[in-house]
């Protein structure tokens, strides 16, 4: 989130407002991947990088759920202010270095399809 925030930060601002954004090769491909089929099944099967995966024994603490809202209510600021800018016209370096950038509007949607995976996930483990 960092990155769409700095992004934002220095360039939101200066665009002219686009509401047709075109995915990017790279951030389509990855979006999709991460995303859900309809049915429900994910076709990338995926273990967490170890950078990404957070401490076993920390489980659901009120902090960590904290830490989530928190990056929700920031995910929604930003939304609101892609209204009023061009998502096509901004880079946002990925998660894994600087040399891999995306589109903004990718930037929003691999979070959307990742959280949609995790709560994929959620209801399963509820079922059992």
């Amino acid at each position: 989130m960092k990155g769409l925030n700095d992004v934002f930060a220095r360039r939101a601002s200066t665009l002219e407002p686009n509401g047709d954004f075109l995915p990017g090769l790279l951030g389509d491909y990855f979006t999709k991947g991460m995303r859900p089929k309809p049915d429900g099944r994910i076709a990338w099967r995926m273990k967490t990088m170890k950078m990404f995966d957070p401490p076993r024994n920390q489980g659901a603490s009120s902090e960590s759920i904290a830490r989530f809202i928190a990056l929700c209510e920031t995910f929604l600021q930003l939304l609101e202010k892609a209204r009023t800018t061009d998502l096509n016209g901004m880079k946002v370096p990925s998660s894994l270095g600087p040399i891999i950038k995306f589109k903004a509007g990718d930037a929003f949607r691999f979070p959307v399809a990742h959280q949609q995976r995790h709560f994929l996930q959620i209801e399963r483990l509820l079922m059992v």
